[in-house]
């Protein structure tokens, strides 16, 4: 929950109220089968990245295998504060954004958490 939390307070930091309301929505919206595990990932979320990456790139997925990586070594990280290590202010805020837009297609995180991991491999 810290690493979830902490872009929204530093972006936020004068309304604890508005934080905690967002905090709330993701959750509702985006983040509930990921306590069913919990202190795990959520099986099925990782499951279904790992699936789309071996389907769109088998080399890329092969690669990471030999290396003995994981889709939970990769994804989940990423999975857990929502993208805003990796990804620019203004690109994370648009993510943001489409979430809150697109709450009804709750597929949408993981299908950009593959196709995040497939286009920045280098």
């Amino acid at each position: 929950m810290p690493r979830l939390m902490l872009p929204f307070i530093k972006l936020i930091s004068t309304d604890d109220l508005l934080v905690f309301e967002i905090i709330l929505s993701l959750i509702v919206q985006w983040m509930q089968v990921w306590f069913e595990a919990f202190p795990s990932e959520p099986a099925s979320v990782v499951q279904a990245i790992d699936h789309i990456v071996r389907t769109e790139d088998p080399r890329l997925s092969s690669h990471l295998s030999q290396l003995g990586l994981g889709c939970k070594l990769y994804a989940w990280p990423l999975m857990t504060n929502f993208f805003a290590d990796v990804l620019p202010k203004e690109d994370w805020l648009k993510l943001i954004d489409n979430l809150f837009i697109n709450k009804h297609d709750p597929e949408l995180l993981v299908y950009f958490c593959a196709s995040f991991i497939i286009n920045n491999k280098h």
